[in-house]
């Protein structure tokens, strides 16, 4: 299985891409669609090893929802809903986890009443019309359906499941993959918090490549009603130095996410610039990842303004103008405080991507391109004169 990602021969050693940006913005999503498509899917070992993160997911998504007040608990399920609540106070309730998710699953095994009581919430009508009215980009909404069959014993995540999952905060990973004709790509991923600054740089010294994946959901810090998800008020907002930060909703930012992203990307091209005038070429990428909360997050206005009277194709028509208006104006945004893009200064220029890292259609019409493009500058690169390296090295503007 796989699939043929470049027109190019194959360059005779693995092309090296680095993979950055803040926590939460879809880096490891990225990751688990590379490696479905370059693997031919998950083995079983590894589709096991997802089954406690998804059981988590499912507990956190549960917790935040009822923390938010607005959920009228059945009568009936009063009881399981007190011990969900519990459950998640105890081992969820943070924004960072780890040894958490092996904690919940001991706990599980020996308090069978409470798989039975988190499987009887996730079933609970005024739950669902919730998630399904104000949190339909959620990557656990998917998980609720599926409870009963989830924390069953034999529980096997399907493709769906490992792609939504979510993880803690990892720090820096390295993958390597064999394409459909030899091509090698190794792939480095690393969150860009204060703490990493010095891996990621020596990352992107080595690199021919570097991906900054920012999230569109940082564009969009409150939800579609106007309300702040747990964990994204005062108490949150010096991202990175508390460690109890409330648990958020993935598809909702804590506030001031976007500045500390962009603060990140300036970062990453002065080190990029200062590389390319030393000769050294690197392309650089701005990937604007989680599109789908952009295209949630807009839909009401696309219909409440001017141009969203008439029917549904036209509302339509006027949501993705309103999207790609978004998009083009976070591009310039990235490039005006990272100082790219200036008139005349074309080597300051990087190619700019949207996609869904969870919606594999949209991934793999971008990701092969990026490839592409990344293996034409380096075969570029390798052919010219040492004194003419610094030419072959600028990162021109996006198509």
């Amino acid at each position: 299985m796989g699939c043929a990602w470049s027109k190019h021969d194959p360059p005779k050693r693995p092309l090296d891409l680095v993979l950055l940006g803040s926590p939460k913005s879809g880096k490891s999503t990225i990751v688990k669609q590379l490696t479905y498509e370059f693997k031919g899917g998950f083995d079983r070992q590894t589709c096991e090893g997802f089954a406690k993160d998804v059981q988590y997911n499912v507990l956190r998504m549960l917790g935040l929802v009822l923390s938010t007040g607005k959920v009228e608990i059945d009568p009936f399920l009063k009881d399981q809903s007190d011990a969900v609540i519990q459950m998640y106070h105890k081992f969820a309730s943070e924004d960072t986890w780890s040894v958490e998710v092996l904690m919940l699953a001991d706990h599980l095994e020996e308090k069978h009443e409470h798989v039975d009581a988190i499987v009887a919430v996730s079933k609970m009508q005024s739950l669902r019309r919730y998630v399904d009215d104000h949190l339909k980009t959620e990557p656990a909404r998917a998980f609720l359906r599926d409870a009963e069959k989830i924390f069953r014993p034999n529980y096997v995540p399907t493709k769906d499941h490992i792609l939504r999952v979510r993880l803690p905060e990892i720090g820096s990973h390295d993958y390597a993959f064999e394409l459909e004709g030899g091509r090698k790509l190794s792939v480095h991923v690393v969150d860009g918090v204060r703490e990493t600054r010095k891996d990621w740089m020596e990352k992107v010294m080595r690199c021919d490549a570097v991906v900054f994946v920012a999230s569109m959901a940082d564009h969009f810090p409150e939800g579609p009603a106007g309300q702040v998800s747990p964990g994204t008020g005062p108490a949150g907002e010096e991202k990175g130095k508390g460690k109890g930060r409330g648990t958020r909703f993935f598809s909702v930012s804590p506030v001031g996410a976007k500045e500390e992203s962009q603060g990140l990307f300036a970062q990453l091209a002065v080190c990029v610039r200062r590389l390319r005038e030393k000769g050294r070429r690197k392309t650089l990428f701005l990937l604007l990842n989680k599109t789908d909360v952009a295209h949630d997050r807009l839909a009401g206005a696309a219909a409440a303004g001017e141009g969203g009277k008439g029917a549904g194709g036209e509302l339509l028509e006027e949501e993705i103008r309103r999207v790609d208006e978004t998009l083009t104006r976070a591009k310039e945004e990235y490039e005006a405080v990272a100082g790219l893009g200036e008139e005349g200064d074309d080597e300051g220029k990087c190619h700019c991507r949207s996609a869904c890292s969870l919606d594999p259609g949209p991934f793999l019409q971008v990701f092969p391109g990026m490839l592409d493009l990344m293996c034409e500058e380096l075969e570029e690169w390798a052919g010219c004169k040492p004194k003419d390296k610094a030419k072959a090295a600028k990162v021109v503007e996006a198509k």
